[in-house]
């Protein structure tokens, strides 16, 4: 201030010299005192004098400091006339050299004020005196803002910062009297050891500074002028606007940021437009007040922390309490509770600052909502808030997910990251890579967001669903989860290409940005959100490469996986196209970089049934499953998905290879296969069929078991819950396109559990030869597995699906109904069930191991599994006549591939009989012997049986017929003879074959198919005509009646085709419906009205043409993939019975795999017309 000469001082001037002036002599003479080497008692009563003297003067300052402040506004008042909105008063420099140290003695008078008398004496309230000398910091507090009005801030920075940083001091000082009152306190000290503990007086003067810290942090921050007196800079196009006037040059409405400059090319790149700096600098007040409170938040959060885990470790190891690893400014006693709340209570003080304060209160100030001014307001907590958070990222770990602390502290760094420009985002990343020293905090940043990505999961559930904030969790959830997508795409598109100098950190970096994108995709999140993140996995992928990306990935594959299907079934049609996307990313990036995708087809093959079963039961606790259509419906979008992704063209999509076309065909096929047997093992169940306590309705199925059938007719009532879709199911081809997606050297179990899914399926139908037949194609895949144990892989459970404590969104699963059975546990462990079923895991341990993988199998299970199943197929064979020359010559191929093993490693265990492996060698062995030995007992009982046979025939004993045989003489000498049939559907197509939802149907329209007649079918048709039982919905039929009341052979075809005409009648009326036995020629079908009429063709066969010509007519089973059929379509009055081999046209049909085998039906191939001469 300019000194006016003709100005008086006032009075109240004069009191505060002469207080000043008090004040500075005592400090002198104690300053005098403290210099004399001398420790008498006369040193030790003056430096009480100078405690009392400075408690006086701090309790004055709500009476002088007033006065001093009208002092400076009435001196101002007299120089300026205009109120401006930034102060401009500039004092000299003897009246800031009388500020400095004043406002210095302040601080240190306040926390002298709190620490007087804290001796240790218990009638003393400590936490009274300081909320006393919190309220005395006001007068302090009120002084400061009254200067902030009519300084310039550049002074006013010099007096804030020197205010924060004497507090800061004495957080770190000795107790002056300490050291003199320790012996006096000696003898108290020791006699007092078993009283309650007071606090350390040290720690008490690091409360007070916190806490007089926080109070003028809280007070500066509601400032109504806070914004301005920060000078925020400009991120937008403001440099192309026209240029600014003088009038501009001194006002911070005219700055913008360097980055900004430098990116127009300006010559200067200081902020201002005349090039000239001011003082202070921008965001001086923000980020003071900022890193105040981020650095007590840490700093008590800390100590807690560390004490906690001491007392955990020590506790856990039973032994005595050791001391804490971090001691609060170096005390030698751990903390006691009381302390540890003091220091909580700091804490939360300090980041309830940071956000309501100074982030949150800004942010919704209706002066700040236009999207320009956010972005400023935001940047003015940038760089406090993006350093404190990197720097608390490891003690912010240890902390609980919903800790509120922890919470409101992400909060505010996401608030501040999605507000804040991104060029200044984008930059300081860009720093952090552009050195070794920035790398790991690159990694901690990424960590940082990974700790968001924990705590704000707690935002979904009901108890932490943020009122408590006033925010609606919905909205909270959305937008830091979108925050988090976003700031990952920017890491990745800024640093990936930075870090590839150095592979080390880029793999790090690959790894921490997958682990947090996959732990956002895992939570139910809106699809905006979900685009979000899978967008980031789509740029992960290019940037670091399909290759790259599977090597950091790692075995977490699966859980990709188990994801990218997940999302692929959403309701929402963006994220199932987004996920398919990405889906073909992967596909084609590994295709391009590798040429291999069977590692990727095994884990997605082997995860689908757990996801298919996990959507099922998650739509089953909404309450929206009620019967077996609403299941199948439940994964339609899921079908969609994988048509999408099977339908990819490489005409249309630059990143498909067209040799990568067929793979994705063959990937979609099998997992469409995978679906259906999810579905078909629902239907197996039967009545027992349920999702998480819904009941599912399985009707019965239109040909069951021959025992179960017992003649009876079933009534109407069941006939129409019997939906048609069950007969013309291709149930038997999915189930084993499923396990022939699997490998026995990778997935010997997975494939082993469609194999036993399709045995329980043929059972169920009363097809014992195809029964055993798979059961047989398990023994050898367990054969072929043996070898290869090491190189099996299995799955695990995705912990972010199981627990509870790393997803807390778990919790609010099922809770709409309010039912608690119907939750996240029991929706797991019905997907448990799909991914590893009971009949697999009865072989093998239930419990997975602490990584949650599922044991990988040994030689000895495997063996013992074998046995089992050899058993199994055993006793199967035998439940039809005539299969022993067959069964024996199975179980010998079998045990060669047992003994070739059994041999590999006896040289094995030889070799290694001095190893660590050369007792489990030798136990395997002995496992491989037994399983041999058992197999040679089944040969031995089948070779029996054979002799048995082959002697009763010698000595011209009848052979026992069946107990109800077919009266065709042709029939009943052939003992064990196989039936097969040729199915055609001609005519009008019926809904069923349309597209649906459903499984796929084995028949394909005007398509023949082989189909073996089981043994059961066989023996009813054997009955005559009047005691045949039909289904009633067949009555009236005029075709029908007549293949009823024909010969046998008819009778077998039309009780073969019944389920099918079942079907058709509940699709369309019976009199549409046409049974032949024989197919209609071309003529014939071009002159009736085909578009109403529906031809089910069921023609019986003979063998191949060999067989036919070299007239073999004995019984046994002849294994064969070409079967004659007669031609009689041109010549139906021919009534020769179809089992001779007439004169005349034959057709030869060829079907992929030779029956009996694990399938009772087959398609066509390719057809031949033979015609005989004789």
């Amino acid at each position: 201030l300019e000194t006016l000469e003709e100005t008086q001082p006032y009075l109240y001037e004069y009191i505060l010299v002469l207080w000043l002036h008090a004040w500075l002599e005592h400090s002198m003479i104690n300053n005098l005192l403290q210099q004399k080497e001398s420790q008498s008692s006369t040193v030790v009563r003056n430096a009480k004098m100078t405690q009392e003297t400075v408690v006086m003067f701090g309790k004055n300052m709500d009476i002088l400091l007033p006065l001093c402040l009208k002092s400076f506004v009435l001196r101002c008042s007299a120089i300026t006339k205009r109120q401006e909105p930034i102060p401009t008063t500039i004092l000299d420099s003897k009246h800031m050299q009388v500020l400095e140290p004043l406002v210095e003695i302040m601080a240190r008078s306040l926390v002298l004020i709190a620490l007087a008398n804290s001796d240790g004496s218990r009638d003393v309230d400590w936490d009274v005196k300081l909320v006393e000398t919190l309220s005395l910091s006001d007068a302090v507090l009120d002084f400061i803002v009254g200067l902030l009005s009519i300084i310039h801030p550049a002074q006013m920075s010099i007096l804030i910062f020197r205010y924060f940083k004497t507090l800061r001091a004495c957080e770190n000082e000795e107790d002056d009297d300490s050291s003199t009152h320790n012996g006096e306190r000696d003898d108290e000290s020791t006699s007092t050891t078993n009283s309650r503990r007071r606090s350390d007086p040290k720690f008490l003067r690091c409360v007070c500074s916190r806490q007089l810290r926080l109070r003028a942090a809280e007070r500066l921050s509601t400032l109504p002028r806070f914004v301005a007196l920060n000078f925020p800079y400009k991120y937008g196009d403001v440099l192309a606007a026209a240029p600014r006037t003088s009038k501009d040059v001194a006002s911070w409405v005219g700055q913008c940021s360097n980055y900004l400059v430098e990116e127009k090319g300006l010559s200067s790149p200081c902020p201002y437009p005349d090039g000239h700096e001011r003082l202070p600098q921008a965001h001086w007040l923000a980020e003071l007040l900022a890193n105040e409170c981020f650095s007590i938040c840490s700093e008590s959060c800390e100590a807690v922390v560390t004490e906690a885990i001491a007392q955990i470790k020590a506790s856990r190891h039973d032994k005595v309490r050791k001391k804490s690893a971090l001691r609060n400014h170096g005390s030698k006693s751990s903390l006691s509770r009381a302390d540890l709340l003091r220091l909580q209570s700091n804490a939360l003080h300090a980041v309830t600052i940071a956000y309501e304060l100074l982030v949150r209160r800004h942010a919704l100030d209706e002066r700040f909502q236009t999207g320009e001014i956010r972005g400023r307001v935001a940047a003015l907590f940038l760089a406090p808030v993006f350093s404190n958070t990197i720097k608390a990222t490891p003690w912010l770990a240890k902390m609980e997910s919903t800790h509120k602390i922890r919470s409101l502290w992400l909060l505010t760094f996401l608030h501040t990251l999605q507000e804040a420009p991104e060029a200044l985002t984008r930059e300081k990343l860009r720093s952090y890579c552009s050195s070794y020293k920035g790398y790991p905090r690159l990694h901690r940043f990424v960590r940082a967001l990974r700790l968001c990505s924990s705590s704000c999961q707690g935002f979904i559930s009901k108890d932490s669903s943020g009122e408590a904030e006033g925010l609606s969790g919905t909205w909270v959830v959305q937008e830091t989860y979108n925050t988090i997508c976003a700031l990952l795409i920017v890491v990745v598109d800024e640093c990936a290409g930075s870090l590839a100098r150095v592979p080390r950190e880029r793999n790090k970096l690959a790894v921490a940005v997958f682990d947090v994108l996959l732990h956002v995709l895992s939570m139910p999140l809106s699809p905006v959100a979900h685009q979000r993140a899978l967008g980031g996995v789509s740029q992960a992928l290019t940037k670091f490469g399909a290759l790259m990306s599977l090597e950091v990935i790692g075995d977490r594959l699966q859980h990709w996986a188990r994801i990218c299907l997940s999302l692929m079934n959403a309701p929402s049609l963006s994220v199932r196209s987004v996920a398919v996307d990405v889906v073909i990313s992967l596909l084609s990036g590994c295709f391009d970089e590798g040429g291999n995708m069977d590692e990727i087809a095994l884990v997605f093959f082997s995860v689908l049934p757990e996801v298919v079963a996990r959507e099922m039961a998650l739509y089953s606790v909404s309450g929206v499953l009620a019967s077996l259509k609403d299941v199948e419906r439940s994964v339609w979008p899921l079908r969609r998905a994988l048509a999408d992704i099977e339908e990819a063209n490489p005409q249309d999509d630059d990143r498909i290879d067209p040799q990568l076309s067929p793979f994705l065909s063959m990937l979609c096929r099998g997992c469409q296969a995978v679906i259906d047997g999810v579905l078909i093992e629902l239907r197996l169940q039967g009545e027992k069929c349920s999702i998480i306590g819904c009941k599912i309705k399985v009707p019965a199925s239109l040909s069951p078991r021959p025992a179960e059938r017992k003649g009876v007719q079933s009534s109407s009532q069941d006939a129409e819950t019997r939906p048609s879709s069950f007969a013309f199911d291709a149930d038997e081809e999915s189930i084993f396109e499923a396990a022939s997606s699997f490998l026995p050297e990778t997935g010997p179990l997975q494939r082993l559990r469609w194999l036993l899914t399709l045995k329980s399926l043929h059972e169920e139908k009363g097809q014992w030869i195809e029964a055993a037949e798979t059961l047989m194609l398990c023994a050898t895949t367990l054969a072929d597995a043996m070898p290869h144990v090491r190189n099996i892989w299995r799955p695990s459970r995705f912990t972010l699906w199981h627990d509870p404590n790393r997803s807390l969104w778990l919790s609010t699963v099922g809770e709409e109904k309010g039912l608690p059975d119907r939750g996240n546990t029991q929706v797991m462990e019905f997907a448990d069930a799909f991914l590893e079923p009971s009949s697999i895991s009865g072989r093998v341990r239930k419990k997975p191991h602490a990584t949650g993988m599922l044991e990988r199998p040994s030689t000895s299970m495997l063996c013992i599994i074998l046995c089992v199943v050899a058993q199994e197929a055993f006793d199967n064979y035998l439940k039809e006549e005539g299969m022993e020359s067959h069964a024996y010559q199975r179980f010998e191929q079998l045990l060669k591939l047992v003994m070739s093993v059994a041999e590999n490693r006896s040289s094995t265990a030889i070799v290694s009989r001095r190893t660590t492996r050369g007792t489990a060698n030798m136990e395997e062995n002995a496992a491989l012997r037994k399983a041999s030995a058992a197999l040679n007992g089944h040969m031995t009982r089948l070779a029996e049986r054979l002799l048995l046979l082959a002697e009763t025939a010698e000595a011209g004993e009848a052979t026992p017929a069946p107990t109800s045989s077919l009266p065709s003489p042709k029939i009943s000498d052939g003992q064990g003879r196989q039936f097969y049939v040729c199915v055609e559907l001609i005519g009008k197509k019926t809904a069923r074959f349309c597209e649906s939802t459903s499984l796929p149907t084995f028949l394909e329209w005007e398509s023949p198919s082989i189909c073996r007649v089981p043994r059961h079918v066989a023996t009813r048709a054997a009955a005559s005509a009047s005691s045949f039982m039909l289904d009633e919905n067949l009555n009236g039929s005029p075709s029908i009646e007549r293949a009823l009341n024909g010969s046998a052979e008819q009778r077998m075809c039309l009780s073969f085709a019944e389920p099918l005409l079942v079907a058709l009648s509940h699709e369309m009326p019976l009199e549409n419906i046409v049974f032949s036995t024989v197919r209609p020629n071309e003529e014939g079908l071009s002159l009736e009205a085909i578009g109403e009429n529906t031809y089910v063709v069921v023609t019986i066969g003979y063998g191949n043409v060999a067989s036919l010509l070299a007239g073999k007519e004995e019984g046994g089973v002849e294994q064969t993939k070409r079967f004659l059929f007669k031609n009689r379509s041109s010549r139906r009055e021919n009534a020769s019975s179809p089992l001779e081999p007439p004169p005349g046209s034959f057709l030869e049909y060829t079907v992929a795999r030779e029956f009996p085998c694990a399938l009772s039906r087959q398609r066509t191939l390719l057809a031949s017309e033979f015609i005989s001469e004789s």
